[in-house]
Parts: structure tokens; sequence; C-alpha cells
């Protein structure tokens, strides 16, 4: 395959603000690990990195990463996302990043045959990798494997050496959990944002990820996972040398459940009677009543939707009742908007504005 049709495109939505201490040089390091993998497999791969709201007394992305300057299955560009789009949602004072939307700008720009959206901290085993240049995917397929989170020195050693031990390394792994809902597929949705690898028609089947009105968005890779399905694709689980590492963030970016009730007394009384109702009854009144709402930590007033009813809901409605799986607009990713956009080549003379 030419580099002109690239058989995957790899989509990193970030931006140069250091949100995590070290954060540019994690993604510096993971930047050039995978375009490593990439030339070291011959995988035809393009790699878009989305530069989403570059703040203003910064430099762009493109000015400050180390680009390799000879690549023979690898091309590279960015495209930059200004802050007149940013502050079109709401809490974009809150954050200066809107991931799903800024993932949904690179995926609706891939020409890749398969399109993976990735975090620009992630580093990918090399049996992953290897397993992606085989010719053996499928359009029809969405494809999947587990997350493993170490402490950051943890994975510098992992990412050097391969061979060794993933589980004496690990905190944790994210593999497939239980289904919550009778009748709904039990996919693999566990930390699945950090891997969901499906065909570019898949994606846009689905018009990507769900695009909030708000930055912070709440359930939109396990909800793209559901969509795929319904919409036709084939679950597969990659085998379990197959991982995504990421290093561990701590507990500053998790959601916590607000304890909180409205309604007061009423709706307290109104659960504990739905304690004893089918669960379908009870899915039903959190959803009616949006309970409970969340919070995120270490961001003062931003309230997200219940669990209930932003994804358990819409994943029951969509399984069970034929409802529309197509969130988004046909303007999903920015589509009506020309961006800029820079190839490798123009990278490199970009970053050469600043280091003279």
């Amino acid at each position: 395959m030419s580099m002109t049709e690239p058989r995957l495109s790899i989509v990193i939505a970030t931006r140069n603000d250091d949100y995590v201490s070290g954060m540019a040089d994690r993604q510096q390091i993971s930047l050039s690990f995978i375009i490593q993998q990439l030339e070291k497999f011959e995988l035809a791969s393009e790699i878009i990195i989305v530069d989403w709201n570059p703040p203003a007394d910064k430099p762009e992305l493109a000015k400050v990463l180390i680009w390799p300057r000879e690549l023979r299955w690898v091309s590279v560009r960015t495209v930059i996302v200004p802050n007149e789009v940013h502050t079109t949602y709401a809490y974009s004072e809150k954050s200066g990043m809107h991931a799903a939307a800024a993932w949904n700008v690179g995926l609706r720009r891939a020409k890749g045959q398969f399109l993976l959206p990735k975090s620009a901290d992630t580093f990918f085993s090399d049996a992953l990798v290897k397993y992606l240049a085989q010719e053996s995917l499928s359009e029809d397929c969405v494809y999947r494997c587990d997350r493993v989170d170490m402490p950051a020195e943890a994975v510098n050693r992992w990412q050097k050496n391969q061979q060794l031990g993933v589980d004496e390394l690990m905190i944790k792994r994210f593999s497939r959990l239980v289904q919550p809902i009778a009748g709904v597929p039990a996919l693999h949705t566990n930390a699945c944002g950090d891997f969901l690898l499906m065909s570019r028609q898949s994606w846009y089947e689905i018009r990507g990820f769900i695009e909030s009105d708000g930055v912070f968005s709440a359930d939109v890779d396990g909800l793209a996972l559901h969509a795929a399905v319904k919409s036709g694709a084939k679950e597969v689980e990659l085998p379990d040398d197959c991982i995504v590492a990421k290093p561990y963030h701590g507990r500053g970016v998790e959601w916590r459940v607000r304890r909180e009730l409205r309604l007061g007394w009423m709706l307290r009384h109104l659960m504990l009677l739905l304690r004893q109702a089918s669960a379908e009854q009870h899915l039903a009144a959190r959803n009616k009543y949006d309970y409970p709402k969340r919070r995120l930590r270490n961001r003062k007033g931003v309230v997200l939707p219940s669990y209930a009813r932003n994804y358990l809901s819409r994943i029951h409605d969509w399984h069970l009742k034929g409802a529309d799986i197509r969130i988004n607009d046909e303007h999903w990713g920015c589509g009506s908007l020309d961006l800029p956009e820079f190839q490798m080549s123009s990278l490199e003379a970009l970053a050469s504005e600043v280091e003279s």
C-alpha cells in the first residue's frame, strides 16, 4: 500500500499544556516509540496529531516535538483546532481540552483503512503493533485489547525491554467486566478509549465519539464500542500479550459520584422503593431523575449526567429498542471547518523557526 493510502491512521489528541507533570516528555517518548515500531514492522501508516486549543503562551506542538527525518512507512501531520472552536463548549474555562471532539477532528480527516484513537502518553507492546501489521484485519470487526497501568518509571523500563514481566510491573490491568444490563452484549468496555480500532467506514457509520456540549466527556469510549457493534461490527479481543501500557496518573483525573440527591427525601424514598422493583424499572427511574449525577475531582462546579442516563439507558435503547446510534450530526469532527494542517516536511520548517 502506498504512503498516500495508509493502512492505519493513529489519531493523537493533545495540546502543549503539560497538564500532568512531565507530560511533554512523556508524549515525546511515546510518539518516538510508536513511530519506531511502525517502521520496524513495516506498517503503512499515518499519525495525526490534533493540537486542540493551543495555549496562547506556549508554542504549538509542531514547533516543540522532535520529528524523525527519514521515514519509509509512516507519515506525520498535525491539525490545529483554534481557541474559538474550544470556547463554544460548556466548561471551556475549566479545561483546555475536549478529548472526544479532538479525536473526532482527526478521525474525520484520517486517510487510513483502519482508524485508531490513541492517548498521547501510552505505549503499545511490540506484539500489538505486529498484530496490526498483519493483513488479517477485517473491516467488519472492532478490535479491543487490555490497558495496563504502570508507574512511570516501570513504563520506561518496559518499553525498552518488553521481556520484563507485565504482571510484576503493573498497578492494574483493565480486563473485561461483567455487562450490567440483561440482553445487552457483554462487550470489553473497560478503558476501551485507550484501544478502539475499527475501519474508517465503521467510524463514519457511528459518526465518531459522541461530542457532548461540554468539554468533559463521560462514557464516550464505551458508547462508541456499543454503537459499532450495534451497527454490525463484530468485537474481537486481541491476545493477552497485545497490551497498551499507560503511566499511572493517580486519582486526580478520575470520576467521583455525586452523593447529594436533588429532590431530597422524596427521591431518596423513591429509590428505596425501587430496590424492590425490576432492573428495568430501576434503570428507567434513574434515567428519568438523572440519578446520581457526577462531579469531577478538582473541577469545582462541573456536574455531569448520571451513568444511568448518559450510558446505561443509551445502550439499553440501542440494543433492545432499536434507537438510532448516531447522536452527532453530519458535521461531527468539525467537518464543516477548514482547519490548518501541517505535513511532516513543513513541521520541520516550523520547528527550525523556534531554534533560530
